[in-house]
């Protein structure tokens, strides 16, 4: 009975040290586990720090890259603004080229024209003078070769009466010498044949050169030279040789 006692004793006290074993092993890890806690408390804290710090240094890169982004559509707004301004200015002076191109052909042409005008008007007014001259000259040369003729006709019928030739009666022509002019009366047919034929001949040379001023009218009007010779009933070499002359 003692024995069983003792046992029951022996037990407890071996139970008692267990659980003093026990309550000091689970202390000992209650404070192992407080230290890991607050370590991780540190180590949270920590991470809680560098996460705050990251989105602190996150926000100030966001507004830089902002600030950033702002900066370059500012600077590609007015690149465009440029360049749309280049553009313009280029059509501007590309159309202001044009319109001005455009108003300097026909002003040439224009000019060109007028002077063409002119030049045509000039040289028709002094190919008409210069035949209007010709023809004058011509025709006081005739007079001229008219009246020594006839001079000479009056002085060999003055010979012939003096030797009792007499070929007419009476005559009135000028006489034409150094300083005077005589008109007598001249009823010779002879005399009144050759005035005739001058006059005609004369006549002959005005139709004649007013015939050439007809052929270089109508072939400044545009006609060519078988039109020409159609219309005046010339001959095609004739036509030729006076516009040859007239070049």
């Amino acid at each position: 009975m003692a024995d069983f006692h003792i046992s029951i004793m022996f037990v407890g006290i071996l139970l008692m040290a267990v659980s003093l074993v026990w309550i000091a092993f689970d202390k000992k890890k209650e404070s192992d586990d407080k230290e890991v806690l607050e370590e991780k408390k540190e180590t949270l804290v920590s991470v809680i720090s560098d996460a705050e710090l990251m989105i602190e240094e996150l926000n100030n890169i966001s507004d830089y890259l902002v600030s950033h982004i702002d900066k370059k559509r500012q600077e590609v707004m007015d690149t465009m603004k440029e360049a749309n301004e280049k553009i313009k200015e280029v059509k501007d002076k590309k159309i202001r080229e044009i319109i001005d191109k455009e108003i300097k052909s026909a002003t040439s042409k224009k000019i060109k024209e007028i002077l063409d005008k002119e030049i045509k008007t000039l040289t028709s007014k002094k190919i008409q003078e210069i035949i209007d001259k010709e023809i004058k000259e011509i025709i006081a040369e005739i007079v001229r070769e008219m009246a020594e003729e006839e001079i000479e006709s009056i002085n060999e019928k003055k010979i012939a009466k003096k030797t009792g030739k007499v070929y007419f009666t009476e005559a009135k022509e000028p006489l034409i010498d150094d300083n005077s002019e005589i008109f007598r009366n001249v009823l010779s047919e002879d005399t009144s044949n050759a005035l005739s034929d001058k006059i005609e001949r004369e006549r002959k040379i005005v139709s004649l050169n007013s015939k050439y001023k007809e052929v270089i009218s109508l072939s400044q009007s545009g006609f060519n030279e078988t039109q020409i010779a159609k219309k005046l009933n010339m001959g095609k070499g004739e036509i030729q040789l006076v516009l040859g002359i007239n070049k």
